[in-house]
């Protein structure tokens, strides 16, 4: 599987009043040097206090 440059873009979408649906981000992490972006993505979350729902999944030893 092809690793894929990792960018970090902020997309903004409308959000519609009423909707039921949270925002997540599922990160793969495929090794212990991978979580350096764990942290970058939970620190951005908590400093701009975003309701946003995080999971990570794959094989690193943390």
């Amino acid at each position: 599987m092809p690793k894929i440059p990792i960018t970090f873009k902020t997309y903004q979408r409308p959000l519609f009043f009423g909707s039921k649906r949270k925002a997540g981000i599922v990160l793969i992490l495929e090794s212990g040097k991978d979580k350096k972006y764990w942290i970058r993505l939970l620190q951005t979350i908590e400093y701009y206090n975003l309701p946003i729902d995080t999971w990570r999944i794959g094989k690193a030893p943390f």
